[in-house]
Formats: structure tokens, sequence, C-alpha cells
């Protein structure tokens, strides 16, 4: 099965991931992202990030690049690779959503509903 791949555990659960990195560093040296937020809004993402790292100084005209993915062509996901993959990670969005709100919260309803023209 590969959802229960240990390679494929220790990176699909966000939960985990952060309270690892929490106990080596600390929750004040972590800083939290999401990919919707950099792809909704990657200048702000950006100036975030920065002001995380460097304390504010980037360059105030600097554009990040584009997500080199976005446009790529993705491959259907089947109805029941859906059903099998929402009821596998719901407990996880349902934990992320709570520890991290924001964008974690959209992930349930992107669980609860197919995607328009997928699969």
């Amino acid at each position: 099965d590969y959802l229960a791949n240990p390679g494929v555990i220790a990176r699909s659960f966000p939960s985990r991931t952060y309270d690892k990195w929490r106990r080596v560093f600390g929750a004040d040296r972590l800083h939290l992202m999401f990919f919707e937020d950099l792809v909704e809004n990657p200048r702000q993402s950006w100036f975030e990030l920065e002001r995380f790292v460097c304390g504010g100084i980037a360059d105030p005209e600097f554009v990040p690049p584009g997500n080199r993915k976005g446009p790529s062509v993705k491959v259907p996901l089947s109805d029941e690779a859906f059903a099998l993959l929402n009821d596998h990670f719901s407990d996880e969005c349902r934990e992320c959503a709570t520890r991290f709100g924001a964008s974690a919260e959209r992930w349930i309803s992107d669980y609860r509903q197919r995607p328009e023209g997928a699969g």
C-alpha cells in the first residue's frame, strides 16, 4: 500500500512535520507558510518570509519568480483515487485546520468536494 510507505508518511502529514521541527528549533524559530498563499500572493508571501528571516531588509522592487509547475498539465485523478485520498487524509486536514487555521481550513472543503474538471 503506497500510502503506508514510511517515506510517503514522512512527507504527507504537515502536523507531524511541524512537530518534529518545533522540537528541534522551538516554535518561535519556525515560520509556517502555505503553498496556496505562495501561489495566490507570491509577493506578500516573499515579504513575510524575508521579514521573518532577515528582519525586513528586502528590496521592495523584488518580484519573486512564478510557479514553474503552474501551467503544466495535471494528471487526472479518478473518483476512486479521490475518495481514497479523501478518506486517508481527512483527519490530518482537520488537525491542520485546528492547529494552523487559515489556508489549512480550506483543505477540509477541498477534500469534501471533487474539484471542477478533475477526473
